[in-house]
Formats: structure tokens, sequence, C-alpha cells
């Protein structure tokens, strides 16, 4: 009866980390940003962390779900909840609360909560240990089912940094920009709407490079202005974003269209009055930006 109920907790188990897994693959563009937003990784390294997490949490679960080197498998898992408990505690000291992505967007979870689903997965996790058996493959067929899991993540989502596909024509109308411009010296000008996801992804991803590369203070927004309320819209997209109050100002909306060309976001490059680079949210290059400010 003990074994026959370690096991149903066994598969019970394996199918939450694989339907985690799978929960962070449709919303890898969050989960590269929160990791990068700790600034200990640059953008590039995020995004390859980011898919070998999902790769390794698969593997573990598909592993305890079909009972394959059991005993591995268990310490396994329990070796990635104390590391994710650790990743957790540090955001809490931190003073994060957003979501921690632990189940990507698809149930929204504070460090906090996340904690305490690692408290009842640790519990259950030492409560299959002492269970014994299961299929043991050889090193040589886990390594290989390890290779092919993660070549098939980034298939399915390639990183920005190598992704043959990712491509972007410029849509900047630079002769409406260059009128409308007056700022000196070297900055980075990005045109958003507050209403736009992508915007969002754009500012999390470009306030991240601005504090890891203290570029704060060269940084400055143009918003499109929507109706009324317009302050308050900007306050919510900083702080959805966990962006700093850049220096911003707005344009009417019609003029912003013209300007971008209906497309948005637009982050520029601009050394003085020229236009260097242009990116949209997918193309920032954390390397590019940095050796910008450097020259």
């Amino acid at each position: 009866m003990l074994n026959t109920l370690r096991t149903i907790v066994r598969v019970v188990l394996g199918l939450f980390f694989v339907v985690s897994a799978v929960a962070k693959v449709q919303e890898f563009d969050q989960l590269e940003l929160y990791i990068f937003s700790f600034g200990w990784l640059s953008l590039g390294v995020s995004f390859w962390v980011a898919r070998l997490l999902v790769a390794v949490e698969c593997i573990v679960g598909a592993a305890l779900v079909f009972n394959i080197r059991r005993r591995a498998a268990s310490w396994s898992a329990l070796g990635l909840v104390v590391v994710f408990s650790a990743f957790l505690g540090y955001a809490l000291l931190v003073g994060r609360g957003d979501n921690c992505h632990c189940m990507g967007e698809f149930i929204e979870m504070s460090p906090e909560q996340s904690l305490l689903k690692n408290a009842l997965l640790f519990l259950g996790l030492g409560f299959i240990l002492p269970q014994r058996g299961g299929l043991n493959l050889r090193g040589w067929a886990c390594a290989a089912i390890s290779i092919v899991v993660f070549g098939a993540i980034c298939i399915i989502s390639p990183p920005d940094n190598i992704n043959p596909h990712l491509s972007y024509d410029k849509v900047l109308n630079t002769a409406h920009f260059d009128s409308l411009s007056t700022a000196q010296g070297r900055r980075i000008v990005c045109l958003y709407s507050t209403e736009c996801p992508y915007c969002e992804l754009a500012s999390s991803k470009i306030a991240s490079i601005a504090r890891r590369h203290e570029l704060t203070d060269n940084v400055e927004v143009w918003f499109a202005r929507l109706g009324n309320n317009t302050d308050e819209r900007i306050n919510a997209f900083y702080e959805r974003t966990l962006s700093p109050s850049f220096a911003h100002s707005t344009l009417p909306f019609k003029e912003f269209l013209t300007l971008t060309g209906g497309e948005m976001p637009v982050i520029l490059l601009v050394d003085g009055d020229s236009v260097v680079r242009e990116y949209n949210y997918r193309t920032i290059d954390e390397r590019e930006i940095r050796n910008f400010f450097d020259k």
C-alpha cells in the first residue's frame, strides 16, 4: 500500500515538473527578462540559462513519471527545489515581490508563494526517496535524451541571439525624427505605447541593461499620447516593467505613428542628431549598446 502511494506521488510530482517546464516555454521572453533583471548574467547568457533550466526541469519530471533512474531523478529534483528556493530567498532579500515565473504566466506566483509550493515539493520528494527500482538506462542514453530535449527546446523557441529567422526592417521616419529630436550626446531613445505588451518587454530589457551598465541618465522615452490620464498610464507602465522613471515626453498618437510607421516598440541608439542603430524588442543587443557608450 505504501509503495503504491509512493508511486502515485512520484508520478504526480513528475507531471508537476513537466507542466512547470511547458508553462515556462510558453513565456520564454518573461523568464529571460526575470533572470536578466538580477544583473548577474548578460542578456545573451540569460537566453541560454532560461532554456537550460526548462530542459533540466522537463528531463527530471519525465524521469520521475516514467520511473527512469528513480533515485537519481528524485535526488536531482530535490537539488532543483533547493537551488530554486535559494534563488527565491535571494529575491525576497532584495525586495522582489513580482511574479517569479516558476509556473510561467500560467499561474503568477510571488517568491513567498513559490517557496510554500517548494516546501510541499520537498516533502513529497522526501516521501518517495526510499522507493527503489525503476528503469536504469545507460549513461550514454540519458545523455543523448538530455541533448535531444535541450535541442528541441532551442528549436521550438530559439534564443534571440542565434535565431536565424530573426530580422528587423528599419521603420523609423528619420527626417521626422530629426525635426523632433533636440537633445545632444549619445543616448538610447525608446518609442513606446503604454498599452503595448511588446513595449513592456522592451522596456524591461532596456531598464535592466541601463542599470547593469549605469546608463540610466542616457535613456529617454517618447510615449504615444493615448487619451486622458497619460501620466497615470506612464507611471503604471514603469511599475509593470520595473523600470526607473526615465526622462520622457509624449507625442500625439498620429505623430507617433508617422514616426514609427505604426510599428512599436522602436529603440534607437542616437549620437548627437544621428541615428546609429535601430532595434525592436527582440533585436536589442546588450553588447552593441555597451560598446556604443564605451567608444
